[in-house]
C-alpha cells in the first residue's frame, strides 16, 4: 500500500509508516463503500418486504393522505385476526406508544412497578420518567439460554405492584416464556395488578406461540402488546396495538382519538396482516440463517451462542475480544451491538440480527477473522 521512500534519512521509517497508515485508511474507506452495510445491530427485519406491503405507498393519493380518516379499520382487522371484539383493541404509535398509554393510566392509582431486571431498558426509562417505584425480578442463565426466575416473580408479586411487565419473546435476550411458567405467574397475580405481556417480537418462533384470545379470556387483568416494527418491517411507521382483558381495559384512560389513526399506516399494517404467506417465508428464512450462523460460530474457539426466538442471534464473546471485534466489524461495514447498551451486566454479549444469506456469510467471516486474529495474539 505505501510508497517506498528512496532516501536514507534516519527519519525515513517514520515517513514510511505515516504514508502506510494514511493509504490504509483510504483503502478501508473504499472497501466500505463497496460493501453494503449490514445493520446487524438493530433488531428489526433485514429481509425484503412483501410487494403487497410496499405497493401501498405507490397507491397513495389525495384521498389517502389529504383527509382525516375518522374510523380505524385496522382495529376491526386486528379484532378479526384474534377473534375478539373491537372494544378490546387500541392502537398506539408503535409498541412504545401503547406502553406509554398503559403506564400513564396505571401510575395514577398505583406507582409500584415490577420489571424484568435484564429486560428491555425502555421500560426502566418510562417508569423513571413517571416517578415509579421500581422493583425487579431475576433472570437465570441456562446452558444455551436465559429464563425468568418464576419463583422470584411470584414472590415479588406479594408487594402488589400496580403493573407487572413480562416480555415474550424477551428483549434483548430473545428467549420465550414457557406457557406453564406464564400461567404460574398470571395465576398468582392479584386482580388489581395489571400485567403487560410484550410480544413485539412475535412471529419468528415455532414453539411457545400463545393464543391472545385464550390469554385475555383467562386473565382479565392482562394486556398483550404487539408491534408491526419487527418481523413486519414497518418500524418507521410506528404502528403498535394492545389487546386487553376485560378488567385491564376498564382500568385504562386512553387519550381521545377523534380524528383517527393515520390512514397510510393502517393501510400498510392491514396489507401486512394480509401477507401471511410472505411473512411466513421471511420467518423460515430467518430461522434457517440463524441456524447457519449459530452452528458456524458455535464451533469456533471461545464463543458461545444462545438460542433465541426473535430475529437476532446472541453471541457470548470474551471481554478481551471486544476491541478487535468492533474494529474488524467497522472495517467490514458491519454494525453489531454489545448489550452493555442495555445493561452493564451483559457487556460480553452481542446481538447479531440476521438477514439474507449473503449477510450471514459476511457475519460468519467476521467472527472467524476475530477468532484467528486473537489466537495469533495470544500465542
Amino acid at each position: 500500500m505505501a510508497e517506498r521512500i528512496k532516501t536514507n534519512s534516519p527519519k525515513n521509517w517514520q515517513t514510511y509508516v505515516f504514508i502506510y497508515k494514511i493509504q490504509h485508511k483510504e483503502f478501508m474507506a473504499v472497501m466500505k463503500k463497496r460493501l453494503p452495510i449490514i445493520h446487524a445491530d438493530r433488531d428489526e427485519n433485514n429481509f425484503p418486504l412483501p410487494k403487497k406491503v410496499v405497493g401501498v405507498i405507490g397507491r397513495m393519493d389525495q384521498n389517502t393522505i389529504g383527509f382525516y380518516r375518522k374510523n380505524d379499520p385496522l382495529v376491526g382487522r386486528i379484532a378479526a385476526e384474534h377473534k375478539i371484539t373491537e372494544d378490546r383493541v387500541f392502537l398506539g404509535q408503535g409498541a412504545e406508544g401503547v406502553i406509554n398509554q398503559v403506564f400513564d393510566s396505571i401510575m395514577k392509582t398505583n406507582p409500584n412497578v415490577l420489571l424484568p431486571s435484564l429486560g428491555y431498558s425502555l421500560y426502566f426509562d418510562i417508569a423513571r420518567a413517571r416517578g415509579a417505584n421500581i422493583d425487579t425480578f431475576r433472570f437465570v442463565e441456562g446452558a444455551n439460554s436465559y429464563y425468568y426466575d418464576v419463583r422470584d416473580v411470584v414472590s415479588r408479586l406479594s408487594q402488589k405492584p400496580g403493573l407487572l411487565v413480562l416480555i415474550d419473546p424477551e428483549s434483548p435476550l430473545g428467549f420465550s416464556i414457557k406457557k406453564k411458567d406464564l400461567d404460574a405467574i398470571l395465576e398468582k397475580t392479584e386482580g388489581n395488578t395489571v400485567v403487560i405481556l410484550d410480544q413485539a417480537h412475535e412471529g419468528v418462533r415455532t414453539g411457545e406461540v400463545k393464543s391472545i384470545k385464550e390469554l385475555v379470556g383467562n386473565y382479565p387483568n392482562l394486556i398483550v402488546v404487539r408491534s408491526f416494527s419487527k418481523l413486519y418491517g414497518l418500524a418507521s411507521l410506528r404502528i403498535g396495538y394492545a389487546v386487553c382483558g376485560e378488567k385491564a381495559g376498564r382500568n385504562l384512560t386512553l387519550p381521545s382519538n377523534r380524528l383517527g389513526f393515520p390512514g397510510i399506516t393502517q393501510d400498510m399494517a392491514i396489507a401486512a396482516l394480509d401477507s401471511k404467506d410472505e411473512y411466513g417465508k421471511i420467518a423460515r428464512q430467518a430461522r434457517k440463517q440463524k441456524r447457519k450462523f449459530n452452528e458456524a460460530v458455535g464451533k469456533m474457539r471461545n464463543y458461545g451462542v444462545h438460542e433465541t426466538d426473535h430475529l437476532s442471534c446472541m453471541v457470548k464473546v470474551p471481554e478481551n475480544y471486544n476491541k478487535t471485534l468492533i474494529k474488524l466489524a467497522e472495517a467490514r461495514n458491519i454494525r453489531i451491538r454489545n448489550l452493555v447498551d442495555y445493561h452493564p451486566e451483559l457487556n460480553w454479549l452481542y446481538r447479531v440480527t440476521i438477514g439474507p444469506e449473503e449477510q450471514t456469510v459476511r457475519l460468519i467471516e467476521l467472527f472467524q477473522a476475530v477468532d484467528s486474529s486473537m489466537a495469533k495474539r495470544l500465542k
